[in-house]
């Protein structure tokens, strides 16, 4: 019974995890294998013509309906708002550089959130992973968020100035004392920038 037990193990174990492959769960920073992208937690090849270099020869690639944004639009929510102020009453999204956008909350003089995305991949709808030190506040006095993060934004338009441009992103937070706290965010605000 033992031998049959472990023979059954290593079979499951030789199948192999789908992770990252066409259909299979995304890996757990949000991203898949080359050439599929992750929509909805699932790798599936991207619709429409790729060029070699990576990007999108229109801008925009069809992509499958995405899910809804947990947040109302130019507003926060989370679990984060019960220790720290995410009271929003202003939006701006502006391109960084070439290849960041930063979208700011701001509450007074304060940015309470800030959500900058590595866009350099970018395709419209599909989410965009979101690591350490991407989500942060710069308020006065420092209130900082926990810099181990995880989660996605998500654009619903050509990042193009003078473009309006929303969208929405989910970020949760590992704290020192080992539980998480969670921020979500939707907004729309003119594309400032080059």
């Amino acid at each position: 019974m033992r031998l049959q037990l472990s023979i059954l193990v290593l079979a499951v174990a030789a199948c192999g995890s789908r992770t990252g492959a066409e259909r299979g769960p995304c890996y757990g920073n949000g991203t898949c294998n080359q050439g599929l992208v992750c929509l909805s937690d699932t790798c599936v090849a991207p619709a429409g013509p790729e060029t070699d270099a990576g990007t999108l020869e229109a801008g925009i690639l069809d992509a499958e309906p995405a899910r809804s944004c947990p947040a109302a639009e130019n507003q926060l929510t989370g679990s984060i708002g019960e220790v720290l102020d995410i009271h929003v009453d202003g939006v701006r999204v502006r391109r960084i550089d070439v290849n960041s956008v930063a979208v700011e909350f701001r509450h007074g003089n304060d940015i309470v959130a800030k959500v900058t995305a590595d866009v350099s991949a970018f395709v419209v709808g599909v989410e965009i992973p979101l690591g350490d030190g991407s989500v942060r506040r710069i308020t006065s006095p420092d209130t900082a968020y926990p810099t181990s993060v995880r989660g996605m934004i998500r654009f619903d338009a050509p990042l193009t100035p003078a473009n309006s441009v929303g969208g929405c992103f989910s970020a949760v937070f590992n704290q020192n004392d080992g539980t998480q706290r969670t921020l979500d965010g939707g907004f729309r605000a003119t594309m400032e920038g080059q």
